[in-house]
């Protein structure tokens, strides 16, 4: 008898995820496959564009047909969407019991919310105690299991199968230690054998779609035209693209000084920047935001009560944050700051220089007012930075070196002039809030896109300088200018 699958999730028009991609797994491995939709999308190579939900009565009809005339031997659910779609799956999952493979689909690599945020709660209790196994990828592990430090696959097994789930696979494909962790009853988390590098998830396509693609397509379906960039996981002309059709919404808490800079850059690069720091607003702007920056150059006590009134809210949210630990290391005042806030929010990425980082980070440095003094950070101190720190950490200078702790980038765009003018720093802060919003799954891809799109509106507006104060106006026109099909041409990448 050929075993009869059944996969309940959404439709990805692009065909690359979601449904088709679970009934071509099914195919390939020898099943018959049926399915119950719960909601269309339309999305391509690029992003969901948009998302129409299945009502859950209609869903229910799409199980009881199938379970009622063809039977199921066993059943996977991947994008649900909603709170209401999970109770009416669980429902009628517990009224028909069979082994279950739950696939907590959340965000679509271009960032897109394929499940909303009230949900994720329903999920876990309704859903977790029918699975046999749950399979989410290392992003979704984390958003499932928040922390204050980055935990391991077999840490973040451990604690998923504490919430209920009877065993738990947290996929690879994220990271440069691209492995499946396995965790089960009775028995410590061990690594799984299928080592691969991709697997980055662009709709519902769960466990069929990270398994029965070839390898090549499991890193994409541009894969056959990326270059040395995208190889390293880094499509900074795709996500440019995206930033610009999405215009998302980029809260800032940052400086005096370079508040004016800072929003004219998330506006020339295609983002919508919003300066809001009152404590009265600050947690509703963030939970709204795509992303929210955190830039310490201009302290005060007030300042400080907002940075983490917005961060908890930004948590709460699942919208990512960035920090820009100005100064930190030239008084004792803006280290503690710095250090509260990496220590009482989940920092996706902490960018600054040399000095600043190293200080954050534990090792000696000298820095002159928000100045680093001496030399230039290297791959070295990005990967320890981020493995003491718990998040990314961009290094920038000279070179720029960006680290997830374990995986390094070395960015060389860029040009004198950018150390000319005050506030290039934090504008690339503010560039990489805008690719993060867009990116919120990888943020080591996100901080390195953000350095290689400023670099180059750096070289380009050299072209046309005479001196500082004409290269800080032709910076905007170059970053308003970038062009998303040539960017990852110029990476000076590596």
């Amino acid at each position: 008898m050929v075993p009869r699958a059944l996969t309940i999730a959404g439709s990805d028009s692009g065909g690359g995820a979601g449904i088709q991609a679970d009934l071509k797994a099914f195919a390939a491995a020898g099943c018959h496959g049926t399915s119950a939709l719960v909601a269309l999308t339309a999305q391509n190579t690029t992003g969901v564009t948009a998302v129409h939900e299945v009502p859950p009565d209609v869903v229910r009809a799409q199980l009881e047909a199938v379970f009622v005339d063809i039977g199921v031997d066993a059943a996977k659910t991947g994008m649900l969407f909603s709170a209401r779609t999970i109770e009416a799956v669980a429902d009628f999952l517990a009224e028909h019991p069979v082994p279950l493979v739950v696939d907590p689909v959340m965000v679509a690599s271009s960032g897109a919310r394929l499940l909303e945020e009230d949900a994720v709660e329903t999920l876990v209790a309704r859903l977790f105690p029918l699975a046999t196994v749950i399979t989410p990828n290392l992003i979704e592990a984390r958003a499932l299991v928040p922390t204050t430090r980055l935990l391991s696959r077999a840490e973040l097994a451990e604690r998923l199968h504490a919430l209920g789930a009877a065993a738990v696979i947290v996929t690879g494909g994220h990271g440069e230690d691209a492995v499946d962790q396995l965790g089960d009853p009775g028995r410590a988390p061990r690594p799984g054998s299928d080592r691969r590098r991709g697997g980055a998830r662009r709709g519902g396509g769960g466990l069929a779609g990270g398994r029965a693609r070839p390898r090549r397509a499991r890193r994409g379906r541009r894969a056959g035209r990326r270059d040395r960039s995208e190889r390293c996981g880094v499509n900074t002309g795709a996500d440019l693209a995206l930033i610009r059709e999405r215009k998302p919404l980029v809260h800032q808490i940052t400086n005096y000084v370079v508040m004016n800079e800072t929003a004219n850059a998330t506006l020339a690069l295609g983002a919508l920047p919003v300066m809001a720091h009152a404590v009265q607003e600050v947690a509703e702007m963030a939970s709204v935001a795509s992303a929210l920056v955190l830039n310490i150059g201009t302290l005060s006590d007030e300042w400080v009560e907002a940075m983490l009134i917005a961060g908890r809210a930004a948590n709460k949210a699942g919208v990512p944050v960035v920090l820009d630990p100005v100064g930190a290391g030239a008084t004792a005042y803006r280290t503690e700051t710095s250090r509260q806030l990496l220590d009482e929010l989940e920092i996706a990425v902490v960018r600054g220089n040399s000095a600043e980082i190293a200080t954050l980070a534990g090792k000696q440095a000298e820095i002159r007012g928000v100045e680093a003094v001496g030399g230039a950070g290297g791959p070295e101190l990005a990967r320890d930075a981020a493995a003491a720190l718990g998040c990314v950490a961009a290094v920038t200078g000279p070179v720029d070196h960006v680290s997830d702790g374990q995986t390094a980038h070395a960015i060389a765009n860029g040009h004198e002039l950018l150390g000319t003018v005050t506030g290039t720093g934090c504008m690339s802060t503010a560039i990489t809030g805008c690719f993060l919003a867009v990116r919120a799954d990888d943020p080591l891809a996100a901080a390195t896109e953000a350095l290689v799109a400023f670099g180059v509106a750096g070289e380009d507006a050299a072209k046309k300088a005479k001196g500082p104060g004409s290269f800080h106006v032709a910076l905007y026109d170059a970053l308003y200018a970038l062009d998303p099909n040539k960017l990852d041409g110029r990476a000076k990448l590596e």
